[in-house]
């Protein structure tokens, strides 16, 4: 058993975050990936089927590294021959008066990102079963879709393991020392690196205790997925008017 040795960088959480940094990081460099659960595990916010990836977003800057984002998955799919994005579009709706969704078409827009707006009746027309007030419209992003989560967190970590990194799991980090050195211990070994990158989601501030830091950090969770489905049969949507739909908290906005 590997239970004590010396890498470049060590990178505490393996979810979809850790997994990618800790691969790009093993391109140029020897990496350890810790994580305290057995993999795979639904104990983070990475297991699953799927999630939905999208441009359409209130905020710019997200839209800007989206951008970016769907060339890695591309790469990802080429580098490991595996289906990871599957195009579905996805259809916002939104009151015109609403910020929100005013700042999500203008961020579209501004990107030249290919999509479509549609009144009310725009949208009854094309979805029969969704009848929606005459001050709500939509915008259609038809770039956006779902990655399939647990196979695209798979496929990373076997690449990570390709170009040389180490994956250990089940391990709970009980101790960090900084120095020249950052030392790691955990409940099976000790490990030491130049560099040490946690991406431990909510376990993060329990983490940095450790070395006698916090952060400003609120751990959100779903407590309730409120979803809109569609009956293909019932309202005689066609294939290629299926959309991925969910309900987004921004108040007169959902999508």
């Amino acid at each position: 058993m590997w239970g004590q040795g010396e890498v470049d960088t060590i990178v505490i959480g393996a979810g979809i975050q850790g997994s990618y940094t800790a691969h790009h990081l093993s391109r140029h460099s020897k990496t350890l990936l810790i994580d305290q659960f057995a993999l795979p595990h639904a104990r983070g916010s990475s297991h699953g089927q799927t999630r939905i990836i999208r441009k359409a977003y209130a905020k710019a800057y997200y839209t800007d590294m989206m951008m970016e984002c769907f060339q890695l998955w591309k790469q990802l799919e080429a580098e490991t021959n595996t289906e990871l994005f599957r195009p579905t579009g996805l259809l916002v709706m939104g009151k015109e008066g609403n910020p929100s969704f005013q700042a999500m078409k203008s961020t579209l827009i501004d990107n030249n990102v290919p999509m479509t707006t549609l009144t009310s009746a725009d949208i009854s027309k094309r979805f029969p079963a969704v009848k929606l007030p005459k001050d709500v419209s939509a915008l259609l992003d038809k770039t956006a879709g779902i990655l399939y989560a647990d196979r695209a967190l798979k496929n990373v970590q076997d690449l990570f393991r390709r170009f040389g990194g180490i994956i250990r799991d089940g391990e709970q980090v009980v101790k960090i020392q900084p120095g020249d050195l950052v030392t790691v211990t955990t409940t099976a070994g000790i490990y030491r690196a130049k560099r040490l990158v946690i991406t431990a989601g909510p376990w993060t501030n329990q983490l940095l205790n450790l070395v006698g830091l916090q952060l400003p950090l609120t751990v959100v969770g779903l407590s309730r997925l409120q979803s809109i489905c569609v009956n293909a049969r019932n309202a005689a949507v066609t294939q290629r008017d299926r959309q991925h739909l969910w309900r987004e908290g921004m108040g007169d906005v959902s999508g």
